[in-house]
């Protein structure tokens, strides 16, 4: 079962979009979806930091398996990066 207390886990992912501005929502949700077309196997969420949309994908324990992803699809995302990102586990 679920345990009672709420872990903040520190994971590794790769940002593929970072943008601001009236068009950004749009233009995040549709790198999202293109993203989601090619790796359908691989997690991929818009996220909103106030004023930044932010596209995230793939969640990793270490840095290196996030670089790995960050190479594979370099050559279709070219201003992607890797990200060190805390989320809520409960």
């Amino acid at each position: 079962g679920k345990a009672q207390s709420k872990k903040d886990v520190s994971v590794w992912r790769v940002q593929i979009y970072l943008g601001s501005g009236k068009n950004s929502r749009a233009e995040a949700e549709s790198t999202r979806n293109s993203f989601k077309t090619q790796y359908p196997e691989i997690d991929a969420e818009v996220l909103y930091h106030s004023p930044y949309f932010k596209v995230h994908v793939g969640i990793f324990k270490t840095r290196l398996e996030a670089e790995s992803l960050k190479m594979k699809i370099s050559g279709d995302f070219s201003k992607s990066w890797v990200v060190n990102e805390v989320i809520g586990k409960d």
